[in-house]
């Protein structure tokens, strides 16, 4: 589960996990304060996942890209917050917000940067 990409470089991350995983990875602007940290490739179920990470405001924040027709979803007409709770949630709060942008399909997961 170690991160595989260490830059803060916005393309050299980006070039890595797209050979990585295999398709075009693309890094939002995910807003000031945030600093890029790396990356690496991840699973949901047997679908690649690209997962570039980010720190700031004592928080820490995983960002999953995926092809959205692989999972089902061809469009998310609008982006989408969930909270976890109950055994999904683990031991951490976590918000998760869902989007879509140029073809890509996002999940960010914000959670304290120290679990408690």
């Amino acid at each position: 589960s170690d991160m595989v990409v260490r830059a803060s470089d916005r393309a050299l991350v980006a070039r890595e996990l797209s050979r990585l995983v295999d398709f075009a990875v693309r890094l939002p602007e995910l807003g000031r304060g945030l600093t890029l940290v790396g990356g690496r490739k991840c699973h949901l179920g047997s679908h690649r996942v690209a997962l570039p990470l980010w720190t700031g405001g004592g928080e820490m924040r995983s960002l999953y890209q995926f092809e959205p027709r692989e999972l089902g979803i061809d469009r998310l007409d609008r982006p989408v917050v969930v909270r976890p709770h109950g055994p999904a949630a683990g031991h951490t709060p976590c918000e998760v917000l869902f989007w879509s942008e140029a073809g890509a399909g996002y999940a960010l997961v914000t959670r304290p940067a120290h679990g408690d």
